[in-house]
C-alpha cells in the first residue's frame, strides 16, 4: 500500500510536465478550428452576396440597388474590409449579355501565429455571373 502511494505521488510531476507540453498544441489546434470556421463563414457570406447581386443585375436593377443589396447580405462582415465590382455598369447591360459581380473581403486573423502562417488579413474573393434577362 505504501509503495502504491509513493508511485502516485511521484507521477504527479510527470503528469504536470506532460500537460504543459501538450496543452499549447491542443489550444493551437482548437484555435485553428475556430479560425477555419470564421474563414468559411466569411466565404459563404460573400458568395451569397455576389449571387444575390448578380441576380438583381440580371433582372434589371441599377448598380446602386445592387451594391446596397450586397452590403445588406454581407452585414455580418466588416463593411470596411468589403469591396465589390459590378461589370458591366447598368447603362452598358443589354439582354442576353453576361453580367458579373465580384465581391472580395479581407478577413483579419485573430491569432497572431496563424497570421504568420497565412496572410493577415486573409483575402477572400467570390464572383457570380448571370445572363441579363
Amino acid at each position: 500500500m505504501n509503495t502504491l502511494r509513493r508511485i502516485l505521488e511521484e507521477s504527479r510531476g510527470q503528469t504536470l510536465v506532460e500537460m504543459a507540453l501538450v496543452l499549447p498544441l491542443l489550444l493551437m489546434l482548437l484555435w485553428g478550428v475556430v479560425e477555419f470556421g470564421r474563414i468559411s463563414h466569411a466565404y459563404l457570406t460573400i458568395t451569397h452576396a455576389a449571387r444575390e447581386g448578380a441576380r438583381m443585375g440580371a433582372v434589371g436593377a441599377e448598380d446602386d440597388h445592387i451594391e446596397e443589396a450586397i452590403r445588406q447580405r454581407a452585414a455580418s462582415l466588416s463593411e470596411d474590409n468589403l469591396s465589390l465590382e459590378i461589370n458591366p455598369s447598368s447603362e452598358n447591360r443589354f439582354t442576353g449579355d453576361p453580367m458579373e459581380v465580384e465581391v472580395s473581403y479581407e478577413l483579419p486573423m485573430t491569432l497572431p501565429l496563424w497570421g504568420t502562417a497565412l496572410s493577415n488579413p486573409f483575402p477572400l474573393e467570390s464572383s457570380a455571373v448571370m445572363r441579363v434577362e
